[in-house]
């Protein structure tokens, strides 16, 4: 009764969002965030109301909303960062799963017995295409350098792999969801952007034929502020 609902307050956050009741349970980048009420921190501090969702969400909203979404009713969009994350349109519906912590697309297996990752699990998409994974595999140099730096010897076998390893992920997502689209936002997709044409053609090779045929693959329209306005949204 003492907020002022003439303002309201969108907030996206990295990691298992619960955003019936405003909490992140944890998050792969926040190692000591264990149902975190943030929805509640955020209206105790501005008094205003308040909504909380995985960053993801608010990022395939913003595209499905005003961006490369309008008019599409299935596609991912993929947030490259400091981790991967991901965001899934289904039948023109955002997909949220069981408990709201659905298309944790960073967080699917391309190595069996890969590198441990945070969430639990091994071998995760982003362990190897995050920008956190390639400053690391470049020596702790940004992945915004490597990429405007392709003919750098140093640079090279960490484009290559990621290449290998991005196209995999691609086509394994494909071959799941069917979708009309894959956008890629974030900071890192920046950098990607050159190789659109390779990936594209990597991902059309391996994945089923008829998702091949109809698949795009594309750079978000609002690239790194996807996460914000799709929060405002």
């Amino acid at each position: 009764s003492d907020l002022n609902l003439s303002l309201t307050i969108g907030i996206g956050c990295a990691g298992s969002v619960d955003p019936r009741i405003g909490t992140v349970r944890n998050s792969p980048n926040f190692a000591h965030w264990k149902n975190v009420p943030l929805k509640a921190w955020a209206e105790l501090d501005f008094g205003v109301p308040v909504s909380l969702d995985n960053d993801a969400n608010c990022a395939v909203v913003a595209e499905w909303k005003q961006g490369k979404g309008v008019g599409r009713k299935n596609f991912l969009l993929l947030t490259l960062g400091t981790g991967i994350g991901g965001g899934v349109v289904i039948e023109n519906r955002l997909f949220r799963g069981n408990t709201g912590t659905a298309a944790e697309l960073g967080h699917i297996s391309i190595f069996a017995n890969g590198e441990a990752c945070p969430c639990g699990n091994r071998g995760c998409f982003e362990r190897y295409c995050s920008g956190t994974a390639i400053r690391r595999q470049a020596g702790d140099i940004s992945s915004k350098e490597v990429f405007s730096n392709p003919t750098d010897e140093r640079f090279i076998p960490v484009i290559e792999n990621f290449l290998f390893n991005f196209s995999a992920a691609l086509t394994s997502l494909a071959n799941i969801f069917d979708p009309e689209a894959i956008l890629l936002g974030g900071q890192v997709s920046l950098g990607v952007v050159p190789y659109l044409p390779r990936i594209r053609e990597t991902v059309r090779k391996q994945a089923f034929p008829a998702i091949a045929a109809e698949l795009q693959i594309e750079q978000a329209h609002f690239g790194n502020l996807s996460g914000s306005l799709g929060a405002a949204f």
